[in-house]
């Protein structure tokens, strides 16, 4: 198809969002759906040529596949490597691990998948991979896998038919994503299904031609509207929306306008601007760096970026992508058909295999670390405690807390001994409150000089509230709760937890004066406990490693702002509100550890040492 320098300025319009989103700019907290500007112009462009070499006769698999190969591959796999060296060096053993996975996963376009599995794209935890936005990659490639094969079947038979057959792949795909979005939102943020319909809806205007209709007056409109959805969508959402499901629509929708609208609308002759155009022209590799160097700068700094620093990464984003546009993109997209086709594709695979053979070896080189500090170590294994027994039992896992690997969901809830007739207290909430059950129990026991028994019903991702939203462990769980057993079965004292957001203030009152009605004398609310941008275990390694004391750096402020708040709206005769952020934060200091063992095993769960000392308090707090 014919150059289109406002494409350039469009990608320019996606990658600045996502870049100063990243570097936590506050005006731009829905930086992330430049994400989605790019999935439209991606289904737009790779369409129009399938369509187009397909209308001409000239259309093969492989001559595509070389294609997105040479423009793809190259600043991948440069980018893989030097980030797996930097692993190896400035990353722990277990961290270096995980991103040797990742970068497997990358290379064979799996990444969203096995990210999926493992990391909400929303959580602070995240923040610690380098390579966490291969994951968009991951869906472009599959949608490449899959398109050209039902462009050439419509070709065959249904060419007439192709838009509408597109158009019913947005409908259906898009309805999926606001149907499945309650109960699933980390599947329908990284999975292709949910997102098919964002490079369709590009497809479907490149089937349309429609930028050839689009002109004058309507040009102008349309354009208009386009800007003001992707500028909608970046600064009125945040992290914390729901997305995609309804959200997308205005991004999305706003590109389609925007590429329908073409270069000559005053927004079109803006993005074709030479500046636009030339960010626009290295927007993959910004796209791969910046990340990455984001995330190892943070990993040495701190999560909070002042003024300069946040300059200084833009800087560092734009050099390395520069060279990157420079000495690999452009000549690999150079290469003539004087080398072949298939040397191409078997040179595609040969550098696949050997970036998956340097991710292993960086695996079992993390692993065979000897040069480090038995403290260390320690701490590091930290990581892997969910894999533990010892985690098992504390949260009953499986049992008494369902997760999003619990094998049937609510049915797996053992009703009969986690909600056992003799519970004089029931601990509702998600894994925030799970993580305390045990050991609140020994320390309400020791607490009474008598026996106490603690009820238990909870779900990770599920905050404890009447008619709560989320998957369907959540939603089922609570709703038995609150519907079924509470108006029957009341325990003398309700004690709810949840990784609480001050949206979740005014549900949780309602929430609080169903239980006073159906009988329930006491009702007490954990408030949100200390949070670090990072894994604790990590970060107190690191700290060792290094002789520092870094912790504070990284803990996120906004929990004890929270805190502070929920204190003042929910402490009543009616609510006794526990401080579990200064449970763990005194006035003398954050516990950081217990007996050399850490308090928590991520960003904010308690260890089971951790949850046994928090127990404690709240014990004393509750039975003054």
């Amino acid at each position: 198809m014919q150059y289109r320098p406002d494409i350039d300025g469009l990608r320019a319009l996606a990658i600045v969002p996502v870049l100063l989103y990243h570097l936590d700019v506050d005006s731009v907290a829905g930086g992330f759906v430049g994400v989605d500007v790019f999935f439209v112009i991606s289904g737009f462009l790779i369409t129009s040529i399938i369509a187009k070499n397909l209308d001409t006769g000239n259309f093969t698999f492989a001559d595509f596949y070389r294609r997105r190969a040479l423009r793809i591959l190259p600043p991948l796999f440069f980018l893989l490597a030097v980030t797996m060296v930097a692993s190896y060096l400035l990353l722990l053993p277990f961290e270096a691990h995980e991103i040797g996975k990742t970068a497997i996963s990358a290379t064979v376009f799996y990444s969203n998948i096995d990210l999926w599995r493992s990391a909400d794209y929303f959580n602070p935890i995240s923040d610690t991979n380098p390579l966490l936005h291969t994951w968009s990659l991951g869906i472009e490639e599959q949608f490449y896998i899959l398109v050209p094969f039902l462009l050439v079947a419509l070709h065959l038979k249904f060419w007439k038919r192709r838009v509408g057959v597109f158009a019913l792949c947005v409908a259906g795909s898009f309805l999926l994503s606001v149907i499945v979005i309650a109960r699933e939102p980390t599947g329908t943020f990284y999975l292709l299904p949910t997102r098919f319909w964002e490079m369709a809806v590009g497809s479907v205007l490149a089937l349309l031609g429609v930028r050839a209709q689009v002109t004058g007056r309507a040009a102008e409109v349309l354009s208009t509207l386009g800007v003001l959805g992707i500028a909608g969508a970046i600064f009125l959402l945040d992290g914390g929306s729901v997305f995609p499901g309804y959200n997308a629509l205005a991004p999305v929708l706003g590109t389609a306008a925007l590429l329908a609208s073409g270069q000559t609308s005053w927004v079109g002759r803006l993005l074709s601007a030479r500046l636009p155009v030339a960010i626009g022209k290295i927007s993959y590799s910004l796209y791969l760096w910046h990340w990455p160097l984001i995330v190892f700068y943070k990993l040495e700094t701190g999560p909070e970026l002042r003024l300069a620093e946040i300059g200084g990464l833009i800087a560092a984003s734009f050099a390395c992508a520069i060279v990157s546009f420079a000495l690999v993109e452009t000549p690999f997209r150079r290469i003539s058909y004087a080398v072949s086709t298939p040397r191409v594709l078997m040179g595609a695979a040969g550098s696949m295999a050997t970036v998956v053979v340097g991710a292993l070896f960086l695996q079992w080189a993390a692993e065979e670390r000897r040069d480090l500090p038995n403290e260390v170590v320690a701490m590091s294994d930290f990581n892997d405690y969910e894999e533990t027994e010892r985690y098992r039992e504390q949260f009953r896992t499986d049992e008494c807390f369902l997760t999003s690997r619990t094998v049937g969901a609510f049915s797996a809830f053992n009703a009969d001994f986690c909600l056992a007739e003799d519970n004089q207290t029931l601990l509702l909430g998600d894994s925030h409150g799970a993580h305390l059950a045990g050991p609140l129990e020994k320390a309400l026991r020791e607490s009474d000089n008598e026996i106490v028994s603690v009820g238990q019903a909870t779900a990770s991702g599920c905050k404890p509230l009447r008619n709560a939203t989320g998957e369907a462990r959540c939603t089922d769980l609570m709703s038995f709760i609150y519907e079924d057993w509470l108006p029957s079965s009341a325990p003398p004292r309700v004690i709810l937890a949840g990784r609480w957001q001050e949206a979740d203030i005014e549900p949780l009152r309602t929430s609080i004066d169903y239980l006073k009605i159906h009988g329930v004398r006491e009702v007490v609310v954990l408030g949100p406990t200390v949070e670090y941008f990072g894994s604790v275990p990590s970060l107190l390694a690191r700290d060792v490693l290094a002789g520092t004391d870094s912790l504070e750096a990284f803990q996120d402020k906004a929990r004890s702002e929270l805190d502070g708040e929920m204190l003042r709206r929910l402490e009543t005769d009616e609510i006794q509100y526990v401080s579990v952020h200064q449970l763990v934060c005194p006035a003398e200091g954050c516990l950081l550890t217990v007996e050399d063992t850490p308090f928590q095993f991520d960003y904010g769960h308690f260890t089971d040492a951790g949850a046994h000392v928090v127990a404690a308090g709240i014990a004393a707090q509750i039975e003054k």
